[in-house]
């Protein structure tokens, strides 16, 4: 081997020496020996054992010692596979930059961004859809929404006097939105399922409108890494608390970071307001059952749900359902939005059942209250049908006649006028059975028919869709 190398060595040198040029070595102590070892320094980065900055080592250490519980539903084959991958990447990474900018990055799937040419379009559009939506006071707020001080630069613009990027300004019309729909009872406590990178829980706490004492973000560990880098950065490791172990107790202010195997030590915690956004249709419909069964124990008030929604299967993507999220009868829909694009999408809020110290009273408390829901419900069940037939008149429907029924059950089918005579046009059938509750079926003609569990809401919906 010692003479292979020495052959091509001196190939090399009669080869330059033919050119009239001479090889020769440049000392250690050359300033370009310096510029060459910096490039290598760039080129194969230092080993994770000695990274320096102490965020970047607690994220690889709390994801390291992290682990799921058997009794937690499978991640499947898709999530299963990026744990596993991204628990090897970051072992790799040597500063708390590069963790950063990999979870803002298309390869960790967890943001969405856009290049300045089209953000600047995406802020022009939400900026007029705040102005015509919110008060004065909470549009002013608008302005108090900027991007992280580590983000990539190709992934933000100015705008009005500061730089703000896509996830940004989703959290933005997120947080402003919820407090126009709340009024008086804007959250204190807010569990964010899924919470990213956790950009919407700094925008919570860095907006100049309302901040919360407490923002809870549960969420798988490969994806807290993420949230853990950026809010410590931002916020101080103060104002951060990782719920590493069964035995930690939740501090009451700042921000939590909850694994989804830890979650049983915010059973203490009442949330004001949970809130899911665009990562529920991804989750397989053992996941999503699992996290209603979730809220439905846990102390909270408001759900709120920001994602795709009853898209046909050839139309799925990154989905693993085409219905949720899905509620027990103990919730009620006060709020709903859906959106008919390339991509069906709906925001909805909900508000769990009012005064539920009764259920814990004497038994004719509970009878009362069971009566006076059935009766609320045979009400908007009824104030529905009459707008049925209302718009029966307008719009004749497309398959049946709506008919009134005698005894306890009534249907109607309608189509939306919006996008009626298109390929993918909405249909919605809702019915009403005993005692008044709802199933809904959304027919997508060709794609997908999706049978939802039983819910209850008000009119709102039936508005919204209609």
């Amino acid at each position: 081997m010692k003479k292979i190398t020495a052959i091509i060595r001196s190939l090399i040198h009669r080869s330059f020496a033919a050119l009239g040029y001479r090889v020769e070595r440049i000392p250690s102590h050359h300033p370009s020996a310096a510029r060459t070892l910096d490039k290598r320094a760039l080129r194969w980065p230092p080993s994770s054992s000695v990274d320096r900055e102490p965020i970047l080592r607690m994220a690889k250490a709390h994801l390291g010692s992290s682990t799921m519980s058997a009794d937690l539903p499978s991640l499947g084959d898709r999530w299963g596979a990026y744990a596993s991958e991204l628990r090897s990447r970051i072992q790799r990474l040597s500063s708390l930059e590069e963790l950063i900018h990999l979870g803002q990055s298309p390869q960790a799937g967890v943001e969405t961004h856009f290049p300045p040419q089209e953000l600047i379009g995406h802020c022009h559009s939400c900026d007029l859809e705040l102005l015509a939506d919110l008060p004065n006071d909470l549009y002013a707020a608008f302005s108090s929404f900027r991007s992280p001080r580590i983000i990539r630069p190709d992934f933000v613009v100015e705008y009005r006097g500061r730089t703000i990027d896509f996830i940004t300004l989703l959290a933005a019309r997120t947080v402003l939105t919820l407090l126009k729909l709340l009024q008086d009872n804007r959250p204190r406590t807010i569990c964010d399922i899924g919470g990213g990178t956790g950009s919407t829980a700094r925008c919570w706490l860095t907006n100049s409108a309302h901040r919360p004492d407490l923002v809870v973000i549960v969420d798988i560990p490969e994806t807290l890494v993420y949230s853990e880098a950026l809010l410590r950065s931002e916020l101080g490791d103060s104002q951060v608390q990782y719920l590493a172990g069964p035995t930690c107790t939740p501090m009451r202010s700042g921000v939590i970071l909850c694994p989804i195997a830890n979650i049983r030590r915010l059973e203490n915690i009442s949330f004001d307001l949970v809130t899911n956004t665009t990562s529920m249709q991804e989750m397989t419909d053992e996941w999503v059952d699992w996290y209603m069964d979730w809220i439905d124990r846990q102390p909270c008030c408001f759900f709120w749900s920001a994602n795709h929604f009853a898209n046909g299967i050839s139309n799925m993507r990154e989905g693993h359902n085409s219905w949720s999220p899905r509620p027990s009868p103990r919730w009620q829909l006060v709020y709903s939005k859906i959106h008919l694009g390339p991509r069906n999408s709906a925001h909805m809020l909900f508000q769990k059942e009012p005064m539920p110290f009764l259920w814990n009273r004497r038994p004719w408390h509970r009878k009362a209250w069971t009566l006076g829901s059935h009766i609320w419900n045979w009400l908007d069940a009824v104030e529905t049908n009459s707008r049925c037939d209302a718009r029966s008149n307008l719009h004749p429907p497309t398959s049946r006649s709506c008919q009134r029924r005698r005894g306890s059950s009534a249907k109607c089918c309608f189509r939306s006028p919006a996008r009626s005579g298109t390929k993918n046009s909405l249909k919605v059938s809702t019915e009403y059975e005993k005692p008044a509750t709802r199933r809904l079926t959304n027919r997508i003609p060709g794609c997908v028919e999706a049978a939802v569990p039983e819910y209850h809401h008000t009119g709102t919906q039936s508005s919204a869709i209609a």
